[in-house]
């Protein structure tokens, strides 16, 4: 059955019990961590059930979810250890119970964690699904490298040219775009840096993209201040340090698959955006960064569902993304 995280007294979703708990060597259970979000329930469930760790969690009813860390990156361990206190108990009642992690952003950090713990026990995890996985907690363990006891993991990555949102791509969008709300008329001719270092022609582009230009550096600014944010209350001796990702590197006995997509690092936890349930937020995500998330977000369900399938979580043709957002 599923483990309601959010305590007595709340709904737990309706799950499909694909994966029926039994006591021998074909029972499966799946350990969810989601990314960071707001220390608020509430304000986290609005933002974070619509991603691709609570999406897993109510497809599979054999799972466990813990909603991330909050903003400071303090709780991630606190997180972690409960949920391996829960998996050793689990493990008590069935021992030859398969084990399956999940983590999206430091809940990716978090499961990796787990791992090495469990490696000390010399448990085995079957695999192990990463979303972006970043190490931004304040102290720990290198997690850096995946153990060998996870005998599989699968990690969808940010491409790093994205980072050009923070580098010199920044200033030349800002030029382009400046350029452009300065024409007086409705065509502005000329090529623009945007997502990954990719040109975007704006020769066809009518006003409306002086209003998306205003929504993109909007955009850049607040994600740089957030991105400070993170790297002083995270790294304080590094503060020159964008946040990179973990669980890039493998012991010998661990295969490994990684794939990057060029999407934000809420796209690639499946809740960018342009898919808030507020349609105020909705609406003030940038359009050309909304198109490109879109399309990283559908390439990582398929690309992971793909291995959910291979593992035997998933049944052919099931995907992560079933639900509709608004």
């Amino acid at each position: 059955m599923h483990d309601n995280v959010y305590g007595p007294g709340t709904q737990a979703p309706t799950a499909t019990p694909y994966l029926p708990l039994s006591t021998d060597a074909n029972a499966k259970h799946l350990y969810i961590i989601d990314g960071t979000g707001p220390a608020d329930d509430t304000e986290y469930k609005l933002d974070m059930n619509r991603g691709f760790c609570y999406k897993l969690y109510q497809q599979i009813s054999e799972s466990h979810y813990s909603r991330g860390p909050t903003n400071s990156g303090f709780t991630t361990f606190d997180i972690a250890d409960v949920v391996l206190k829960n998996i050793y108990r689990k493990l008590k009642d069935n021992p030859k119970l398969r084990l399956y992690l999940a983590g999206h952003s430091r809940g990716g950090a978090a499961v990796i964690y787990i791992a090495k713990e469990l490696q000390k026990a010399k448990i085995s995890v079957n695999a192990m699904f990463l979303f972006d996985a970043v190490d931004r907690a304040v102290q720990g363990p290198d997690l850096q490298t995946i153990p060998r006891n996870v005998k599989n993991c699968y990690h969808a990555m940010r491409d790093k040219t994205i980072q050009s949102y923070y580098d010199g791509g920044v200033q030349k969008y800002r030029q382009n775009c400046t350029a452009l709300q300065s024409q007086t008329s409705t065509a502005f001719t000329g090529t623009g840096n945007v997502i990954g270092g990719t040109g975007v022609d704006f020769s066809t582009y009518s006003k409306k993209a002086g209003d998306d230009c205003d929504k993109m550096l909007d955009y850049i600014t607040q994600s740089k201040l957030m991105h400070t944010n993170m790297r002083n209350t995270t790294i304080l001796s590094r503060l020159d340090l964008d946040f990179g990702n973990c669980g890039t590197e493998y012991e010998a006995g661990c295969n490994f698959e990684s794939k990057t997509f060029l999407g934000s690092h809420g796209a690639l936890g499946g809740a960018p955006m342009a898919t808030h349930p507020l349609k105020d937020i909705r609406d003030s995500a940038p359009r050309l960064m909304a198109n490109s998330d879109m399309a990283a977000m559908a390439s990582v369900d398929a690309w992971m569902s793909k291995w959910l399938i291979e593992e035997g979580i998933f049944t052919s043709g099931q995907t992560i993304l079933k639900y509709k957002y608004y």
